[in-house]
């Protein structure tokens, strides 16, 4: 997160690990796609952060370091497990991801996105 109105000073950062599976393409080539978060990790990036975040406990933790990546799964900041069911789809060179919406958010296998989103795609630079 940034420290500053206009975001320009980044105090925090925060990092998620996820254990995937592929399932079998479908005729339009969408592969899907379950991930499961198997940890978070928060760094503060400045001293003033870490030293806040010792004063606050945060997570629980009052040994916080500028620099320092943290696992926080499992504490009071991130208490429960979590999946998200998405597909993808790699077409000429560029990785699709699901397009989501209120009624197709990805937080279970019926809320899986049916098409990939084609405004958003990433590629190897």
């Amino acid at each position: 997160y940034y420290s500053d109105a206009k975001c320009e000073d980044m105090a925090a950062s925060s990092v998620y690990q996820y254990e995937y599976e592929l399932g079998d393409p479908d005729s339009q080539g969408r592969v899907p796609l379950d991930a499961t978060v198997v940890a978070v990790k928060l760094e503060a990036l400045t001293a003033a952060e870490a030293d806040y975040s010792n004063e606050q406990k945060v997570c629980g933790y009052d040994d916080w370091k500028k620099g320092e990546l943290k696992d926080v799964k499992g504490t009071d900041c991130f208490d429960r497990e979590f999946s998200i069911y998405d597909i993808l789809k790699i077409e000429g060179g560029k990785l699709y991801f699901g397009e989501f919406s209120n009624s197709l958010d990805g937080s279970s296998d019926d809320k899986r996105p049916k098409d990939v989103d084609q405004e958003y795609p990433l590629e190897r630079s």
